[in-house]
């Protein structure tokens, strides 16, 4: 693993990539029907700053990661965080709220890492840098409706057994889930209905690659589970499950381990 000196870690105004070397990057990173919109993310860089990371290469200037989050206001149980997930989290901090007023937690939305710096502690670090954005907040907790990195490789494994799943030392069997609790994050429980994408046939195609010649449920590529496509109505459905984690923050700068 490269030493972290060698790698330039901004946040906030600080950041001096452009949006559309931003945008470029995700669409390297993310399939096409699961990414987030270019002006939804966009709208995070104007709303809440503060709350978009940023990592480059101090040599080249290259932007190779980048973490994306959202602060909201939660004084309930975690274990009654919604089950839509990133499209409740998405539809609190854009379209009902566009402040970061009065919040006490912060939730990560998605990190981006080049693919050409994966397995090198990118994501890490800007999980460690979430971590301490929320600790000088003095939130309560980081939060992230995680996408496990594996789950595509079986899409018909509900996500409820899926992530019970073990690797041969007892840790959890996706690489993902793994990361997250080794870095003190605790399993809350799956939000079922995360993402919900309803589309034209003829998109679903576009985006696959696929041609759908029947109704039926299909799997396909980087999906997390299979895609009901129905004739009679012109639409493809995806409905996409992902794991609730939690990092108790306390306010030393280290995060609580339970």
């Amino acid at each position: 693993m490269k030493n972290t000196l060698q790698y330039e870690m901004k946040s906030g105004t600080d950041q001096h990539h452009s949006l559309t070397q931003i945008s470029a990057l995700r669409k390297q990173v993310w399939p096409d029907f699961i990414r987030i919109p270019d002006e939804i993310i966009f709208k995070l860089y104007a709303i809440y700053p503060d709350f978009q990371v940023s990592i480059s290469s101090p040599d080249t200037d290259e932007l190779i990661g980048i973490a994306n989050s959202i602060p909201l206001i939660w004084h309930e149980s975690l274990s009654r965080l919604s089950d839509n997930g990133l499209s409740w989290v998405m539809n609190e901090g854009i379209h009902l709220r566009k402040s970061s007023d009065g919040a006490n937690m912060l939730c990560a939305i998605s990190i981006t890492v080049a693919e050409n710096y994966r397995n090198k502690g990118i994501s890490k670090m800007l999980l460690r840098h979430l971590k301490r954005i929320s600790e000088n907040k003095k939130y309560t907790h980081l939060i992230v409706p995680v996408r496990p990195s594996l789950k595509s490789a079986y899409p018909l494994i509900p996500m409820i057994k899926y992530i019970e799943w073990k690797n041969k030392d007892g840790l959890p069997f996706d690489p993902w889930l793994r990361t997250h609790t080794s870095l003190g994050a605790q399993i809350i429980k799956v939000c079922e209905r995360s993402a919900c994408i309803t589309s034209s046939i003829e998109q679903w195609e576009r985006w696959t690659k696929v041609p759908f010649p029947g109704d039926g449920n299909y799997v396909i590529n980087d999906a997390l589970s299979p895609v009901k496509i129905e004739f009679d109505n012109n639409t493809g459905t995806y409905i996409e499950p992902n794991v609730w984690v939690s990092y108790p923050i306390n306010h030393t700068g280290e995060v609580q381990c339970e």
